[in-house]
């Protein structure tokens, strides 16, 4: 029989806890407020900061950028788009 740690078996939630806490210091709320929110209303409060401060829609020019590089960012905007709820 093989023994595994508590560390072993801990390991997998680290990711959940840093996410959470991520979350509950970036809208300022605590986590039972954050509890009682439906998924839309978590989802947007979690994407905020993200949309606010790290994901800016990009620009172009259509007359000195080349075709990929337009096709890029408008790939990359509504990614955001769909991501931000914009």
């Amino acid at each position: 029989m093989r023994s595994t740690s508590v560390l072993t078996r801990l390991l997998p939630l680290v990711p959940l806890l840093m996410m959470t806490a991520c979350a509950t210091s970036m809208t300022g709320d605590n986590p039972r407020s954050m509890a009682n929110m439906s998924a839309a209303q978590l989802s947007r409060e979690l994407a905020k900061p993200i949309c606010d401060k790290a994901w800016k829609p990009l620009t172009y020019s259509s007359t000195k950028d080349t075709s990929e590089t337009v096709d890029g960012v408008r790939a990359n905007n509504r990614a955001r788009e769909a991501f931000c709820h914009d």
